[in-house]
């Protein structure tokens, strides 16, 4: 083969290469899209008041009461996460500079442990605060469906066992 029917070849093989991955990329941005949970509920709803609506049966009054605890969690949450945000940057960065001292590491690390204490108990209270709105017919709902919210916060997205059920008071 001579040097221009190979240089011809490559050029065409380069051409076809080039046109395919334009194909490619037109198909890739212009195929839709499975969006799994859009529609489902937006953002602000989260799905939990279509939730404590229809399986628990919450009605308006115990949905609104619902919605002032949120926003109220929501405001106290996302000030501690802040916090918690910018400590656990300084204690991964200590990575970086071994000239601090261990003590320093512990510190940061205690403060680390007492905010995720504190969104622990604020989560809890807040669970406790939403299982006060329901109506002692309402309770056996909830509590079945906070146990897989539960399960699924502390990363047991499968619910390997059963959830437990509520021991009986005496």
């Amino acid at each position: 083969m001579s040097t221009k029917s190979s240089g011809r070849v490559l050029l065409l093989i380069i051409g076809v290469l080039l046109v395919t991955n334009f194909a490619m990329l037109l198909l890739y941005f212009l195929a839709p899209r499975e969006r799994k949970f859009e529609g489902r509920f937006s953002r602000q709803d989260s799905g939990l008041v279509s939730t404590l609506r229809d399986k628990v049966g919450f009605n308006e009054s115990q949905i609104a009461d619902y919605l002032k605890l949120r926003a109220e969690q929501r405001e106290r949450t996302s000030q501690t996460f802040e916090g918690m945000t910018d400590v656990k940057e300084r204690f991964y960065f200590t990575v970086f500079d071994k000239s601090i001292p261990d003590s320093l590491i512990e510190n940061i690390a205690d403060t680390i442990a007492g905010k995720q204490k504190k969104v622990d108990l604020g989560m809890r209270n807040y669970f406790v605060r939403i299982r006060d709105l329901c109506t002692p017919e309402q309770q056996p709902a909830f509590d079945t469906i906070f146990r897989r919210v539960i399960y699924r916060m502390i990363g047991m997205p499968g619910m390997s066992r059963q959830p437990q059920q509520p021991k009986e008071k005496k």
